[in-house]
């Protein structure tokens, strides 16, 4: 059973543990993404991702732009 695009990426970033090991590159990933014209469906398995980057010790410009992305997919 394959499962959908989305729920691979929610379930990959928890698995590797990408938020603690590459919370930048990451953080720079799922912002790429949300300037792209992606479905609100990809957004709500990955909210909870996007609020614990916002934890982790970004650069300030970088933490802006997550929360702007944030803001833009409408996840509050």
């Amino acid at each position: 059973l394959e499962l959908p695009l989305y729920l691979q990426l929610s379930h990959n970033i928890g698995k590797i543990n990408l938020i603690n090991r590459y919370p930048v590159e990451l953080a720079q990933l799922l912002i790429h993404l949300g300037k792209c014209q992606t479905s609100p469906w990809f957004w709500y398995q990955d909210s909870q991702i996007l609020h614990q980057l916002l934890e982790k010790d970004l650069p300030e410009d970088l933490k802006q732009e997550l929360q702007e992305t944030i803001l833009r997919i409408k996840i509050s």
